[in-house]
């Protein structure tokens, strides 16, 4: 995980696929459901779909 990408970047980073929530509940313990509304938390704070360095240390810190 990170900001780095392989080229491969979505147009819309705020969209999620099909293909990120199923890859998303097999490597975590969460459902569909969970997961749509952490990203709906995220998309709140960040709207754009990126997290900055001063968003990044505000939550995490």
């Amino acid at each position: 995980m990170g900001n780095k990408t392989n080229g491969t970047e979505k147009k819309d980073p705020t969209i999620l696929t099909d293909e990120d929530l199923q890859m998303l509940e097999v490597s975590t313990q969460y459902t569909t459901e969970e997961i749509l509304g952490w990203h709906a938390g995220f998309l709140k704070d960040c709207p754009m779909g990126k997290l900055d360095r001063k968003q990044f240390l505000r939550v995490y810190k």
